[in-house]
């Protein structure tokens, strides 16, 4: 019997809900099929198979960095794979209309240098669980979209295992995709977790803790608090049980305001007579000579100024901020109070313990 693979990373379930269906087709074709979820806990199988299936949501354009970063540990070999990805919907109209950008291209080329004989790609869209910012689809229109994917599905499922050859066109404008893709994968999605805040409603549980697939989440005092290694996957703020988690008004106001006021402080220096400063001298084993080394140099000063501002200063000021009683209401300012939540019906958020050798759980 021929094994197969399908490693897959889901945010809130629509990958998982495709990867169900590509299994059980597999299963029906005399494959033995196993399932590897991706996570920060998790690492790439060594067992060999015979076929590998890829799949992940679109984060950006491109591959989340969680998945990317599997991919690159995976073994050596000259398997058969496929790459399936994900992306969000509004309205059923729109299923056909989405777009993948950067992240089949990215994943095949991932692959392609391990080895991987990567004989298909395509992509097809789900409901859109971008909660931090976007009121997810009303019920009607999930199940609309879900059912006109399914299909999709179904029919990628059956090129895998016909072994079909077929390769999704992609885009002359990859590479711009692929740069903001590798700007949310190294910057972005850092920087959503600290616009969240646990309002009122929190009661502790730590279901956002043992459901978040990058470790992000640690309670503090009783309340979650998020790092800088937030997938931006949005699985926290949908599976809120208590739907506690928000985006806060008084987080993304501060953050904006800082980018806005840095920079200005970035044209100030640069710009204006202090740009000497950085135009000649010696700066420990540097030496800066001339208008383009200096503007690296002040980007880069500029650059750390931001994160250790954004990291030891705004983040703790307005932690402090959220748990005071009086001051609490005003940083529990948030828009997304009512939007709706998204997670596919079938799908479990919540993370298995690590299985595979060399996994970790932090």
């Amino acid at each position: 019997m021929q094994a197969a693979a399908i490693h897959y990373f889901s945010g809130t379930g629509n990958t998982y809900r495709a990867v169900t269906i590509v299994g059980e087709t597999l299963k029906r074709a005399g494959y033995a099929v196993d399932m590897h979820r991706v996570s920060e806990f998790a690492a790439p199988p060594v067992k060999k198979y015979q076929l590998h299936v890829f799949a992940y949501p679109v984060y950006a354009l491109d591959v989340p960095h969680i998945m990317l970063q599997y991919m690159r540990k995976m073994p050596r070999d000259s398997a058969r794979a496929a790459v399936i990805a994900i992306f969000g919907d509004f309205k059923p109209e729109h299923v056909a209309n989405g777009y993948e950008g950067n992240a089949l291209a990215r994943a095949r080329k991932a692959l392609r240098k391990k080895g991987y004989d990567v004989f298909f790609t395509d992509a097809t869209g789900y409901p859109h669980s971008i909660t931090i910012g976007l009121n997810p689809p009303m019920k009607e229109d999930q199940i609309a979209i879900r059912a006109i994917s399914d299909k999709k599905v179904e029919a990628m499922a059956d090129s895998i295992v016909r072994l079909r050859s077929s390769r999704r066109r992609e885009s002359p404008l990859n590479p711009v995709y692929g740069i903001f893709g590798g700007l949310f994968r190294t910057i972005g999605r850092r920087s959503l977790g600290k616009l969240y805040v646990a309002d009122a409603q929190c009661n502790g549980c730590g279901k956002c803790v043992r459901s978040c697939p990058a470790g992000a989440i640690a309670l503090s005092r009783g309340r979650p608090r998020w790092s800088l290694d937030c997938e931006g996957c949005q699985r926290c703020i949908n599976s809120c049980p208590s739907r506690a988690i928000q985006t806060s008004l008084v987080r993304l106001t501060g953050m904006l305001g800082l980018q806005v006021l840095s920079l200005i402080t970035f044209i100030g220096l640069f710009f204006l007579p202090y740009a000497s400063i950085f135009m000649d001298g010696t700066f420990g084993p540097f030496t800066v000579s001339g208008w383009w080394s200096g503007f690296i140099l002040a980007l880069a000063v500029w650059a750390v100024a931001v994160f250790l501002l954004n990291r030891y200063v705004l983040d703790g000021l307005i932690w402090l901020g959220e748990r005071s009683g009086a001051l609490r209401p005003i940083f529990h300012a948030t828009f997304t109070r009512g939007y709706r939540r998204y997670l596919d019906p079938g799908f479990n958020p919540v993370e298995p313990l690590p299985q595979a050798p060399g996994s970790k759980r932090q």
